[in-house]
């Protein structure tokens, strides 16, 4: 049989040198590392420790050394099975004491938001508090909540129910994650299946009416219609299943959403038992089928516009207040106003369609053509499902309306007037970001994603804090390959999932320091700079209108520190230096900023990110730096537009 060279090292701690002991002869092929220890094994034709006649005389009885070898090496792993067992079983119980802990902890605290909430509502009632500062108050409990409900903290608060649907599935098991990225991945996996799914459900009916006409005479056979059928059953309940462990893990979806997929899945599995009847008058028969089939085409068309618009809308809508992190779309929302032009009218003709097939189906049955049980329920179904589709989406767009009117009054009285100028003067304004050479940006303030693969995006996230403008930066983690330690804008490489620059963006900054883009308002995207490895960096300028609703939360793999530093900073010749380059015969500055924040620490702020906030403070202040900027040309910055 094959052999592999077992071996390790042991370590001589008076001589510092490790000494090779041998379980086995190695061969000649086996190549280790001194450094580590570890062997490259291969596998490799049997060998004979110990060959015949003379081999045991001149080895000297080292067979019996070698089996006493091995079971010592047997006992020690089982002495260090044990040992691990031993350190998993405290580590565990470790982590369940200092959770049943925090679980008390943020019950305590959720319940205490939540009685003094009604305390200030009692209290304005009976007018020993004045109304302005009980909405002061209620908006301070409403962040601390938000911030509660919204962090790591929220695992340890009570989940939903999870509802009979889940216990009839899966039983009696908790489906909530208690890791945030773990229920993004949730979510992900649920626009994934939605994204599979709508291809399908524009291409089964599709092809059965084209069979329909081409091979069957006009006369749907019974096999296929119910196949299509089944599928439709596995779809609604899966939907139903994700969607029911999105609302578990805290995503906001409505129930009717859900309750609509229930009333599918019964349509679908009463549809199974239809029998489906031919000739004589087979077209007549089967008419509600026939269209049953063109309300799925259209419905197919909507799922893929709405993947196409929302999906790419996702964090727009987050950052625009309209939704949370876990929040899912569908049929009743769209990104933006752009968007409920275009989806509204397919929304409102699919759902009246929808009515339209389940009064056919009633009238088939009423004058006799079809009498069966099924027909009457499923038509009862689809006009169920039409009513209520139309009411939610009604009952959507009103909530849109209020929601905006109500931020256009917080925004009035609320916000930061320096901040709110600064806004509007970047919404107004199309020539804010310098024209770009690079054909994927265009000259609009619209980032559209390139097509190079070598893409990064950063977020130039500023707040107001006393007088100053501020922007939040990290340092990078001393565990990072490339740039460790040194400071940097939250931001990173584009994904294949991120459709622009602002996604990028927003995405990488929640996962780098915690910040959720829902609190982030962006405002504009400028001119990419081009670095040295040929990699376009897209700074996307935003704003955090309430800085105390941001907790910072830093990703121990990625960053190390997070501070903020006043933006006009960069533009001061104060703690500042320069030290020159040369490229190609260019020579060019790169500059460097030192910051002291308030626990005393120094930072360095230089080169790209220097340049990136020079260029930014430039735009923000609409004034030139104090200091000669002479930037690398590679950077493709037009700086005579600062």
């Amino acid at each position: 049989m094959a052999l592999f060279a077992i071996y390790h090292y042991n370590h001589n701690r008076e001589e510092g040198q490790f000494h090779r002991r041998y379980l086995y002869s190695p061969p000649q092929n086996a190549v280790s590392s001194p450094e580590t220890g570890r062997i490259n094994w291969v596998n490799y034709q049997s060998i004979d420790l110990f060959e015949m006649g003379d081999s045991t005389a001149r080895d000297g009885g080292d067979n019996s050394l070698s089996e006493r070898n091995v079971a010592e090496e047997v006992s020690r792993l089982v002495e260090q099975s044990k040992e691990l067992q031993e350190s998993a079983s405290t580590l565990i119980s470790r982590n369940s004491q200092e959770e049943s802990s925090l679980r008390q902890r943020a019950l305590a605290l959720d319940s205490n938001i939540k009685m003094l909430r009604t305390f200030i509502g009692s209290s304005v009632k009976k007018g020993n508090l004045d109304s302005k500062h009980a909405e002061k108050l209620a908006e301070e409990l409403s962040r601390a909540s938000f911030t509660l409900g919204e962090g790591d903290a929220a695992t340890f608060l009570p989940c939903k129910s999870h509802g009979r649907f889940l216990r009839m599935l899966l039983g009696p098991i908790n489906v909530r994650a208690n890791r945030q990225d773990v229920q993004l991945k949730v979510k992900e996996e649920y626009y994934s299946f939605r994204d599979r799914t709508a291809y399908l459900f524009l291409f089964f009916p599709s092809l059965l009416l084209v069979l329909r006409s081409c091979l069957w005479d006009g006369c749907f056979p019974a096999l296929p219609v119910q196949i299509y059928q089944a599928w439709l059953l596995f779809l609604y309940t899966g939907l139903a299943l994700r969607e029911n462990i999105l609302r578990v893990n805290g995503s906001d979806i409505r129930p009717w959403w859900i309750y609509h997929h229930y009333f599918a899945m019964a349509m679908a599995l009463i549809s199974l038992t239809w029998e489906i009847e031919r000739q004589p008058d087979c077209a007549q028969k089967q008419k509600g089928i026939q269209l049953f089939l063109r309300w799925a085409i259209m419905q197919g068309v909507a799922m893929l516009l709405q993947n196409r618009y929302q999906r790419q809308r996702l964090y727009t809508r987050i950052a625009l207040g309209k939704a949370r992190r876990m929040d899912v779309v569908w049929g009743e929302t769209a990104g933006v106003k752009g968007q409920l032009w275009i989806l509204l009218p397919i929304l409102f003709v699919l759902q009246a369609f929808e009515a339209y097939v389940g009064v056919l189906l009633l009238k088939t049955a009423v004058v006799g053509v079809i009498s069966e049980w099924q027909v009457v329920t499923c038509g009862i179904l689809l006009i169920i499902m039409a009513v209520g589709n139309f009411a939610n989406t009604v009952q959507t767009l009103v909530l849109k309306s209020r929601f905006k009117a109500k931020m256009k009054k917080d925004n009035n009285f609320t916000r930061s007037q320096k901040l709110l100028d600064l806004s509007q003067r970047f919404r107004q304004s199309k020539s804010v970001s310098p024209i770009s050479d690079d054909p994927s940006i265009g000259q609009s303030n619209q980032s559209k994603r390139s097509k190079n693969p070598n893409r990064a995006a950063v977020l130039i996230c500023l707040f107001e804090e006393g007088d100053d403008i501020n922007v939040i930066l990290t340092q990078r983690s001393s565990k990072l390959s490339s740039y460790s330690g040194q400071v940097s804008l939250p931001g990173g490489r584009t994904d294949e999932e991120d459709t622009d620059d602002i996604r990028t963006a927003l995405r990488e900054a929640e996962e780098e320091i915690g910040l959720n883009p829902a609190l982030v308002d962006v405002v504009t995207v400028l001119e990419p700079f081009v670095t040295k490895g040929n990699v376009s960096v897209v700074p996307v300028i935003g704003i955090l209108w309430d800085k105390q609703a941001f907790n910072p939360i830093p990703n121990a793999e990625e960053v190390e520190s997070i501070f903020y530093a006043p933006l006009e900073m960069f533009l001061k010749n104060e703690n500042r230096g320069e030290k020159e380059w040369e490229l190609g015969g260019h020579k060019y500055l790169l500059h460097y900023f030192y910051h002291k924040t308030n626990d005393s620490r120094v930072y360095e702020i230089w080169a790209l990110t220097a340049g990136i906030l020079i260029a930014a403070a430039s735009i923000v202040f609409r004034r030139p730096p104090e200091f000669q900027q002479r930037m690398p040309k590679f950077w493709n910055r037009n700086h005579s537009k600062f």
